[in-house]
C-alpha cells in the first residue's frame, strides 16, 4: 500500500484513490497521534549528542514525520472524511537492525511498527476525544480497506455470509504502549510509553475466539488465503476520475501528424 503515498498541501499526506478514498500510512498514523510531532526533539534535550543516532534511527521511515501541528490537519482531515482509511504496512527492526546506518543514513532500514497499536491510537485520538463516531471508526480501519482489496462483504462487515471476523472494544479499558508488553519481536517502538482509552479485548476470527485475556488462542496452520479478485470499484474509478479532470480543462490539445 505504500506505492500510493504523496504529500498533500505540506500539512496532509494522503493516498488519491478512486472514489474519493485516501489512505493513511504508518508516518501518518504516528503524527496523527502525536500532540508534539517534535517527540525526537523533545527527547534531545535528555541526551548527550553520542547517543542521537541511537535515538533518531528508529524513527526512520516514509514518508518522513513532520512538524509539530501537522497531527491537527489531519485529525480534521479524517473527521471531515477527506481521509477515509487509516492503515498500516508494520516493517518493523531492531534497535540494532536500525543502527546499520550509525555512519551513513542511507542505510538505516525504513519502517516502524503500526499494526498492534493502530485500532487502539485511532480509537482514542479520534473516538475517544468526540471527533469521529464509532461508526466511522469502523469504516475507518475495516470497511474501507475491505472494499479497496475488493473483498466486501466477505470482510469488512457483520452480515449473514460474512466471515465473522470481530473485535470487541472495551472504550473504558486503558491502553499503554511499551517494547515490554508489545508482542513484535523487536525492542523498538515509535509509540513507547503512549497511554490511551479503549482497547480490544477479544478477536473473532471466522467465528472463533483467537484472542482473549491478552492470549492468543491460535494453532500455526490455522489461518486461510484470502484470495482477493481484481478490478473493484477503485479500478473503474481511476479512468472516470482522469475522465473527469481532462474534461474540465476544456482545451483541446491539437497534436501534429507525422509526414512520414
Amino acid at each position: 500500500m505504500q506505492s500510493f503515498c504523496a504529500c498533500v498541501n505540506d500539512a496532509q499526506q494522503e493516498v488519491r484513490l478512486e472514489g474519493g478514498r485516501r489512505e493513511l500510512l504508518d508516518s501518518i498514523l504516528v503524527q496523527l497521534r502525536w500532540e508534539k510531532g517534535s517527540l525526537i526533539a523533545d527527547s534531545l534535550a535528555y541526551v548527550g549528542c553520542n547517543k542521537l543516532p541511537k535515538l533518531v534511527n528508529k524513527y526512520v521511515m516514509s514518508p518522513p514525520i513532520r512538524a509539530s501541528g501537522h497531527n491537527k490537519a489531519l485529525q480534521a482531515a479524517i473527521s471531515t472524511g477527506v481521509l477515509q482509511l487509516v492503515g498500516t504496512d508494520h516493517c518493523t527492526f531492531t534497535s540494532t537492525q536500525k543502527g546499520f546506518g550509525i555512519d551513513d543514513f542511507r542505510k538505516i532500514p525504513n519502517g516502524v511498527n503500526g499494526i498492534e497499536e493502530r485500532m487502539h491510537l485511532v480509537w482514542d485520538t479520534m473516538v475517544e476525544s468526540g471527533k469521529i463516531s464509532a461508526t466511522d471508526y469502523v469504516r475507518l480501519t475495516s470497511t474501507e480497506c475491505a472494499r479497496i482489496f475488493n473483498i466486501y462483504p466477505r470482510k469488512g462487515a457483520i452480515l449473514a455470509g460474512s466471515d465473522a471476523d470481530i473485535i470487541i472494544l472495551n472504550p473504558n479499558s486503558s491502553f499503554e504502549i511499551t517494547t515490554r508488553s508489545h508482542h513484535s519481536r523487536v525492542d523498538t517502538n515509535v509509540y513507547e510509553g503512549m497511554k490511551g482509552k479503549g482497547k480490544v479485548e477479544v478477536t473473532i476470527a471466522g467465528g472463533k475466539i483467537v484472542w482473549e485475556n491478552d492470549e492468543l488462542k491460535v494453532v500455526p496452520g490455522s489461518g486461510k488465503y484470502i484470495e482477493m479478485p481484481p478490478f473493484s470499484d477503485l479500478f473503474d474509478g481511476i479512468e472516470k476520475a482522469d475522465a473527469k479532470y481532462l474534461s474540465s480543462l476544456q482545451a483541446p490539445v491539437k497534436r501534429l501528424k507525422s509526414t512520414t
